[in-house]
């Protein structure tokens, strides 16, 4: 099992890369937690997004960002500590306000 520093640090990073798709205008349009591939490989990981067929480009980093959070708030099903460092590591690539969406804000 991994540890929940390690869990902690995964789940910052996963919002990290979200955070870089939808600074780019792109909206995964499907984004459910199985989306996303973590390697875990001797306390090292790395973190990709698959089935990226839906995506699309939005005209707003904001409209890519409003779906795509609104969609990760509602399925994730994570608490307080879990949602936080997947909002500090979507800060971290987004690099601007967040905008409102429906769920956890």
């Amino acid at each position: 099992m991994l540890g929940e520093v390690l869990h902690l640090q995964i789940i910052r990073e996963v919002g990290r890369v979200i955070g870089l798709l939808n600074a780019a205008c792109r909206q995964h349009g499907c984004l459910y937690l199985k989306h996303v591939f973590v390697n875990v490989s001797e306390g090292a990981f790395q973190v990709a997004l698959i089935d990226l067929e839906k995506s699309r480009i939005r005209l707003s980093r904001f409209q890519a960002a409003r779906h795509d959070l609104s969609q990760i708030a509602r399925r994730s099903g994570w608490k307080s500590e879990r949602w936080v460092a997947f909002i500090e590591g979507y800060r971290q690539s987004f690099a601007r306000p967040l905008p409102r969406f429906r769920g956890r804000e």
